[in-house]
């Protein structure tokens, strides 16, 4: 831990310290209090007092303060925790209530302190707190030098620092650290400059790998292609296949009708040579056959023109018949009309 100047008298270095955190204290505490900003003399009502720089972590710690005798406790003030930079009341870490005086005669200057347990403590070691003092009204009445929570160890290193070093810089040590500033800023060009040209030979790879990825998924679409074409040409082979199965079939069925027919025509052919052998049978005794026939005619006709003669001679009977009942109806009547006339007479 550097410093341009330390002081070595512990008494200077906790003035130093106090007036330091008087002035922060005056500047932003007032922006965090209550409603209204309170007095810069309220500050000082309350006074923390053998503040070390810091506390062991693990341990619960204690703080003094004492109060102003023209300040009135109330049983509802609590004394804080709050980290250095704090800009309101409710920023604080932990608290605790500030135990009230009972029976108390006259002014109140006395020593107070409040405990802090050790649970209730910031872990972090690398931040500084101080003690606040917050009445009933939320108003700030007084705010303690700054702290730190640290090991034993590292505590007594930093006293021993802070108390008793004087540390000086040489022009040597000013020169030595510009060269280890300008030797540690060649490296840096250094590393920025590979870190440049691995940037660029990454973005070489990365535009082989973006081509070797375009050219993948190209092949991986001429594969999907292929295999497509494949598939529809083993579906049209089946098709095929398919279709060649029926036509062998179809053609099976035709050499069966084929053979089939080729016997009803050796059938059919054979029964015509059959029919024309007994057509010529036939033919040879139809002249006899027709020689009956012929007599058979000239009988039939023979028979007609008897029956007409005879049909003649039925009709003459029959006008010959009409004309005898006609002479015998005129008969009748005559007689009839004699019959009449004799019994007229009689």
């Amino acid at each position: 831990m550097h410093h341009s100047l330390v002081l070595s008298e512990a008494d200077g270095e906790y003035r130093g310290r106090g007036q330091l955190t008087a002035n922060f204290s005056m500047e932003t505490l007032p922006e965090a209090a209550a409603t209204t900003d309170p007095p810069a003399r309220t500050f000082s009502q309350v006074v923390f007092i053998n503040i070390p720089h810091s506390y062991p972590p693990s341990s619960p710690i204690t703080c003094r303060f004492t109060l102003n005798a023209a300040f009135q406790p109330h049983p509802r003030d609590w004394v804080g925790i709050f980290k250095v930079g704090w800009s309101s009341t409710k920023d604080y870490h932990t608290f605790v209530w500030v135990e009230a005086i009972h029976n108390a005669q006259g002014p109140q200057t006395e020593t107070r302190q409040a405990v802090f347990k050790e649970y209730y403590l910031p872990k972090d070691e690398a931040e500084f707190y101080q003690f606040c003092y917050i009445d009933n009204t939320g108003q700030v009445r007084g705010a303690s030098t700054p702290f730190c929570f640290k090991n034993p160890s590292e505590q007594n290193t930093e006293s021993i620092a802070d108390d008793d070093l004087l540390v000086i810089t040489t022009q040597e040590q000013v020169e030595q650290s510009q060269r280890e500033k300008a030797e540690l800023q060649k490296q840096l060009d250094l590393m920025r400059a590979e870190n440049e040209t691995l940037k660029r030979a990454l973005q070489m790879d990365q535009k082989d790998i973006d081509s070797f990825k375009e050219q993948n998924e190209q092949r991986e679409a001429e594969k999907a292609q292929l295999v497509k074409e494949m598939d529809q040409m083993r579906e049209h082979n089946e098709k095929l296949k398919h279709t060649l199965q029926l036509q062998m079939k179809e053609n099976d069925h035709l050499k069966e009708e084929i053979l089939i027919q080729r016997t009803k025509q050796m059938e059919i052919q054979k029964q015509i040579s059959t029919e024309q052998e007994e057509a010529s049978q036939s033919f040879m005794s139809s002249r006899s056959t027709l020689e009956k026939y012929d007599r058979a005619v000239m009988k039939i006709n023979q028979m007609k023109e008897d029956r007409e003669e005879l049909k003649g001679k039925i009709e003459a009977q029959s006008d010959e018949i009409a004309k005898l009942k006609a002479k015998l109806r005129e008969a009748e009547r005559e007689l009839s009309k004699t019959l009449d006339s004799f019994q007229l007479l009689q």
